[in-house]
């Protein structure tokens, strides 16, 4: 594939809200995976607190209704 000869379009939204012809996507990318059916706020409390957010519930209530947390997901690994 030469990717300096090729049209390019990116799209920043929810998937559900789309309407994409098949056969036309390249790419998806996501991260965390399927967000808005997980409260990522309690669910990742742990990871917060590693992060130096120990009070992740005043985290939580300084969000709007609407608002997002994305918390990317990494796989540490340990070398010999």
């Amino acid at each position: 594939m030469n990717w300096e000869q090729r049209d390019y379009q990116i799209w920043r939204n929810n998937c559900m809200s789309l309407a994409i012809a098949n056969e036309t996507v390249d790419a998806i990318i996501s991260s965390p995976p399927y967000f808005g059916a997980l409260d990522y706020a309690r669910d990742n409390r742990l990871r917060l607190w590693f992060l130096g957010c120990e009070n992740w519930k005043e985290l939580d209530a300084t969000l709007t209704s609407n608002s997002k947390v994305y918390l990317p997901q990494a796989t540490l690994t340990q070398t010999p």
